[in-house]
């Protein structure tokens, strides 16, 4: 089963795909809500055409709904993650460097952040074992 988890800036707390999303109206992000709920039920990511890759660890959600075409860039980490990375519509055939770059920051930033709490949670476990014995 995949969980998918919406990226939120560290320092803002704004989560940028969420906001996109409401921004997109109630029947287009219901849609893709469901689609999403689908994927975390089913424990499947889709195939193309709804997914895609774009480049390296990034992989794009593609959407056609009412005459717009939504795309959500988003990477799979460690432990069935599906990290939701940047929101967008596509106006044009390639996928713009600035959604890609933004994604791939996100990314880099998540997995730095993630990797600290792991650190974190080592360094806890250790220090409550070094506890127990004295």
């Amino acid at each position: 089963m995949y969980e998918a988890i919406f990226y939120d800036d560290p320092e803002t707390g704004r989560e940028p795909v969420r906001e996109y999303l409401k921004g997109l109206g109630d029947r287009i992000s219901g849609y893709i809500y469901g689609i999403l709920l689908h994927i975390e039920s089913n424990g499947q990511l889709p195939g193309f055409p709804l997914a895609s890759h774009v480049e390296g660890a990034i992989w794009e959600l593609r959407f056609h709904k009412q005459g717009i075409y939504p795309r959500i860039l988003y990477a799979t980490v460690v432990g069935a993650r599906l990290i939701l990375l940047e929101g967008f519509t596509k106006t044009t055939r390639e996928t713009p460097d600035k959604h890609k770059k933004a994604a791939k920051n996100r990314l880099a930033e998540f997995l730095k952040r993630s990797e600290n709490q792991k650190s974190l949670a080592k360094e806890s476990k250790r220090h409550g074992k070094s506890k127990k014995k004295k």
